[in-house]
């Protein structure tokens, strides 16, 4: 029924009405902010009517795994321990597992849609950055995971005393048109729930911190390619150069930040524009633009300039 309700919700979206000026394409822009973060939550149900139905990535692990998957499987987990209610046709088992693939599904397909929505290039959380994450946070790490299995047992408790006033009482009013002949709401012993809330439990606590970490880099993109967004507009450059790579040197006190320019202009155009953007970075910075290399299979080609990418560097004057 959550995933049935969430494919009917992604379905019914409409797209927002943009107010901005048109880009090169006679496609009206977001005009602010409020209107881009609904564009983006319309992007993400639009990629949600596919992923619900159709086999996709996001039903994949990744290279290198994908934390959302792990929840995913964590979520089918779950769901395999509630009830099937209501359905003469299916068998305990066959129930069960039906719920399991389809929270599976569900919890994988929402998080891909989410994490496209943010940017093409968002990498999500992914397990090739959780030691660094550990070393770094000796505090954070554990106190995170002992506060969710703590709360994933809380929940479990409370399930189980549900099921001990109520559960024979809704499996033999609800089950009783099924095979099954397990009377409570569980399906598992109350030791295998328990355990199970607490591992989950403690997964969703150390990835809520973890999260927050291993997206730092991509966030801090994200808000650079904001601030650059109304630099270009007001140069009056459409298309605008992507920014595709940013980085914070000397503890804030640079930024370096890597575009590549519209085929149509090229770097070399670009280049020329330092004088023009002075004014519209932030007080007390300066900025200038400098060519970049060409990029060969063994790295940068010395010597050489990029027909398209140049960077831009700002410091604190």
């Amino acid at each position: 029924a959550v995933w049935l309700a969430f494919g009917v919700a992604a379905w019914m979206m409409q797209p927002p009405i943009l107010t901005g000026k048109k880009d090169s394409y006679g496609y009206p822009a977001a005009a602010n902010p409020a209107e881009e973060r609904k564009m983006s939550r319309y992007q993400a149900g639009k990629a949600l009517r596919a992923s619900l139905l159709l086999p996709v990535s996001d039903l994949l692990p990744g290279l290198p795994v994908r934390a959302a998957w792990v929840s995913s499987l964590a979520t089918a987990g779950l769901a395999y321990l509630l009830p099937v209610i209501g359905n003469p046709h299916l068998t305990s088992s066959a129930g069960h597992i039906l719920d399991a693939v389809f929270a599976f599904v569900l919890v994988a397909a929402l998080t891909g849609a989410l994490r496209r929505a943010k940017g093409p290039d968002n990498p999500g959380v992914r397990f090739d950055t959780w030691r660094g994450y550990v070393a770094g946070h000796r505090v954070m790490a554990p106190l995170s995971t002992i506060t969710g299995a703590l709360l994933g047992g809380a929940i479990a408790f409370a399930l189980l005393v549900l099921d001990a006033r109520f559960g024979p009482h809704f499996g033999a009013k609800e089950l009783s048109a099924t095979t099954s002949t397990h009377p409570g709401l569980v399906l598992a012993a109350p030791s295998t729930v328990l355990l199970v809330f607490a591992v989950v439990g403690a997964w969703l606590g150390f990835l809520a911190a973890w999260s927050r970490v291993a997206t730092a880099q991509f966030a801090e993109l994200t808000n650079a390619r904001a601030q650059w967004k109304y630099r270009w507009s007001s140069l009056k450059f459409d298309p605008a150069p992507a920014l595709v790579d940013h980085q914070v040197l000397a503890s804030g006190a640079v930024l370096v930040d890597t575009f590549d320019a519209p085929a149509s202009l090229g770097a070399v155009e670009l280049l020329k524009n330092e004088p023009r953007l002075a004014p519209l970075v932030n007080t007390g910075e300066r900025v200038a633009l400098l060519s970049s290399s060409e990029e060969g299979p063994l790295g940068s080609v010395p010597g050489s300039r990029s027909a398209i990418r140049f960077r831009a560097v700002t410091w604190t004057a």
